[in-house]
């Protein structure tokens, strides 16, 4: 099984990997493919390419900042750059942040095509809807984090006339289907995770896997990020209501469990381990750190101090030393606490970012926020989202979205070498540029920069 596994996940790099190698080979996927459930569970089951997220824009959010010599000992001439948010990302150099969706893409193709051709009656059992379920949760997983860093930032009042990406529901290397509309591109991602919805369990053995509480609360991050909030609200409670759980944080740290974090809903890391998480030259943004207050505990067990006076963002909410970009119980609270406040119901919002916070602060020192002022309510729940969700890869998302409206929009500065670059609201560079191997190899337009 794991040999088979290896071989697929081998097929799929190779094919999926949008570079001219890509395009020109054309192994015989009947071959490769296995055609039984246990042997299609396992390839979902890679977690090293499954489980894996653009991770690139972490870098160029707010969050954290770079020492002049922390930008110069980044590997990866795309590390530097988006850190300083060049219009040139790649130097010809290929982004695993494109590839790897597209390789998921691929596999959950595969797969979902494998088990079209399964009889009716075996269609029935929960096996085969699992592994379909969770075919669909991968593909609409690789498309919406795909559309955070390639596509521009989504409006409702324009979505349906800028360009999306390529939308791919078949396994055939051959189709060029375009870019389309960001509408059809995000129909597209809640379309799969609708269906879904009805396939996988309730519970998962391991949360590495989707069941109906990692659906729903990927069907509420999208719908926030299309600001479809009393949708958002929806999902968010339905996912709530799956019975997930929450750490109080004056017993246990998060990385400290001894039976995992139960927190965890849906385990995903970066899609590459890029050189700037270890570095002892990025710490978190200092203006940031101070907004913790004395009694939040989020400011002792999220950071540690370096002798050089960075505060390094410990990285470890999913217990080890990769950056935990899957989702957790408490952005799903939170979630839910903004797309309330969004449509007006205040009881229903504060209640939720109090309940987060209760667990967050140390005990019996809490007070409850309050509030009538539904802009303050807001305020106060994106404060609380910011540094709850620090390095989990939300951040750059909700900049895009949020610097729509004046009032919460942001100009992010930084100086490297003496020079200063800034970041307006709704700056073009809020959209990375396509790998030059993918629109010369497919002819799509590229993102202007």
């Amino acid at each position: 099984m794991k040999k088979i596994a290896i071989v697929l996940v081998a097929l799929c790099m190779v094919l999926g990997a949008c570079q001219k190698e890509y395009l020109e080979k054309k192994p015989q996927k009947s071959l490769l493919v296995p055609r039984k459930l246990p042997e299609l569970q396992a390839l979902l089951d890679n977690v090293t390419l499954m489980n894996r997220q653009t991770s690139l824009t972490w870098i160029a959010g707010d969050d954290f900042t770079a020492s002049d010599a922390g930008v110069n000992s980044f590997l990866s001439v795309s590390e530097r750059n988006s850190y300083r948010w060049n219009a040139d990302i790649y130097e010809g150099i290929s982004s695993s942040d494109w590839n790897v969706p597209y390789e998921q893409t691929f596999c959950s193709n595969i797969i979902l095509e494998a088990l079209a051709e399964y009889p009716e009656q075996e269609q029935a059992t929960q096996t085969y809807r699992s592994i379909k379920g969770a075919a669909l949760f991968f593909r609409a997983f690789a498309l919406y984090n795909l559309l955070q860093e390639f596509a521009v930032p989504y409006d409702p009042q324009t979505a349906a006339s800028v360009m999306g990406l390529p939308i791919r529901t078949q396994s055939d290397i051959n189709l060029k289907p375009g870019r389309g509309t960001l509408a059809e591109s995000y129909a597209q991602v809640m379309t799969d995770l609708e269906s879904a919805l009805t396939l996988v369990p309730e519970k998962v053995p391991y949360n590495t896997r989707p069941g109906k509480a990692a659906v729903l609360g990927y069907l509420a991050r999208t719908s926030l990020t299309m600001q479809n909030y009393p949708l958002a609200l929806k999902y968010a409670s339905d996912c709530l209501a799956q019975g997930v759980s929450l750490i109080d944080f004056n017993t246990t740290a998060p990385y400290l469990s001894p039976n995992g974090n139960v927190e965890l809903i849906f385990n995903a890391g970066d899609v590459t381990s890029y050189s700037y998480i270890g570095s002892a030259e990025i710490g978190l943004s200092p203006s940031l750190f101070d907004t913790y207050a004395t009694d939040d505990l989020r400011k002792t067990l999220f950071y540690f101090k370096r002798p050089n006076g960075n505060y390094y963002y410990r990285g470890s909410y999913s217990q080890n030393v990769a950056q935990f970009h899957g989702l957790a119980t408490d952005e799903v609270l939170l979630i839910k606490a903004e797309a309330a406040a969004r449509t007006g119901d205040l009881s229903t919002a504060l209640q939720a970012l109090n309940e987060l916070m209760q667990k967050r602060w140390k005990a019996d020192t809490f007070q409850p926020f309050a509030t009538n002022d539904q802009n303050e309510a807001i305020r106060l729940i994106l404060e609380h989202r910011r540094k709850e969700l620090v390095g989990r890869g939300t951040r750059w998302t909700d900049l895009r979205r949020l610097n729509q409206d004046p009032q919460f929009a942001v100009t992010i500065n930084r100086t490297v070498a003496g020079v200063n670059y800034v970041l307006l609201p709704n700056d073009p560079r809020y959209t990375y540029p396509i790998p030059d191997g993918e629109i010369n190899g497919s002819g799509i337009p590229q993102n202007p920069r």
